[in-house]
């Protein structure tokens, strides 16, 4: 389970961000990988990046994409 930090949690949503759609960073993903905007873009401050930085790699390491449309199960092979 991937979660945030309460106090970066209620910042986030301060700044209208609540749904991953609003952290993918679409000029930097790929076809096979989902780049998140860094903490900088997100104007978080800096004594929470490192928490920012955790969740966002979790996130990748989750293989969470964002994609267009309604969600389907993909096998690789």
């Amino acid at each position: 389970m991937h979660r945030l930090h309460i106090e970066l949690s209620n910042h986030l949503q301060d700044n209208n961000i609540t749904h991953l759609a609003h952290i993918a960073d679409g000029e930097n993903s790929t076809f096979l990988h989902e780049a998140w905007k860094s903490a900088h873009q997100l104007n978080i401050p800096p004594q929470w990046a490192h928490l920012w930085d955790d969740y966002t790699q979790a996130l990748t390491e989750a293989h969470i994409r964002i994609t267009e449309g309604e969600d389907e199960i993909i096998w690789a092979l």
